[in-house]
């Protein structure tokens, strides 16, 4: 049986504001998991994660800001400088390893608007350890 070498699930929260104006137009929370450790297997599926996390933030900071701006201008109350509520988009994601042989992956991407879910995206990912291989 091959040896396998287990990653090391590191936590990491962040919160970025974007501002039209100087007037907070949505929050953007990443919960994400670093997957970290030794063996060429546990590497490839860290940088996997990184460059999906990275991928996701550029989008967070081109279209959806844009669409965050055009939502805004298109508010018609003439107080909305102080009184509107941002949108709120949160990118968490969690990890478990499963019989020291599989990691499961979980990514939850959720628009809030007014408190409301207004969109949501579930992506689940089961890697193989032993041979590195996305199963599903």
């Amino acid at each position: 049986m091959k040896n396998i070498i287990l990653p090391t699930l590191i936590p990491d929260n962040q919160k970025y504001v974007l501002k039209y104006e100087n007037t907070p137009i949505a929050n953007i929370i990443f919960k994400t998991i670093n997957v970290e450790g030794d063996g060429k297997i546990v590497k490839k599926i860290g940088l996997f994660y990184e460059r999906l996390t990275k991928k996701f933030a550029d989008w967070a900071n081109g279209n959806f800001k844009t669409y965050a701006e055009r939502s805004y201008e298109a508010d018609t109350n003439p107080r909305k400088k102080y009184r509107y509520r941002p949108l709120s988009l949160c990118y968490d994601m969690s990890a478990d390893i499963i019989k020291n042989t599989y990691l499961s992956v979980e990514i939850n991407i959720t628009l809030f608007k007014e408190g409301k879910t207004v969109g949501r995206r579930k992506i689940n990912h089961l890697w193989d350890l032993s041979k590195g291989i996305l199963r599903k």
